[in-house]
């Protein structure tokens, strides 16, 4: 599996948000949660890391929610899952994660290395507004 399911989830909460009209300002978690049928905490938990991060801003109160920090076109696959994961998610080895490196490879080291480059060339290029509906 190349990301988690904390990954997927941030990448759907996102998602959502990238999707809803634009006069609605802040969502709350609870009600996103119950429309894509996750754990209330666990997507807590996701969006946490993404205000970390910078790609969701918070607001407390009867009208609060998340919202996106930052244009749908200043955020991608990359920022999202790196967030999750840490900046070296791709940089880990497919048989071998804890003992594979350049100086003791794995029989998958170069074909890995390969299909890892354009992985993160896909992540870092498609950002979230190519899923805006026009």
């Amino acid at each position: 599996m190349l990301v988690t399911r904390s990954s997927e989830y941030a990448i759907e909460l996102v998602l959502y948000l990238v999707t809803r009209p634009l006069e609605d300002s802040f969502a709350p978690l609870n009600k996103i949660a119950e429309e894509i049928s996750l754990s209330f905490h666990f997507l807590g938990k996701i969006a946490q890391i993404l205000v970390h991060a910078g790609i969701l801003k918070t607001y407390r109160g009867p009208n609060g929610g998340v919202a996106l920090a930052r244009q749908p076109q200043d955020i991608s696959l990359f920022d999202i899952v790196s967030a999750i994961e840490g900046d070296a998610f791709l940089n880990q080895c497919l048989i071998r994660p804890m003992r594979c490196a350049d100086d003791n490879p794995c029989p998958l080291h170069d074909v890995w290395s390969h299909i890892r480059s354009d992985i993160q060339d896909v992540f870092l290029n498609v950002s979230m507004d190519s899923f805006v509906k026009s």
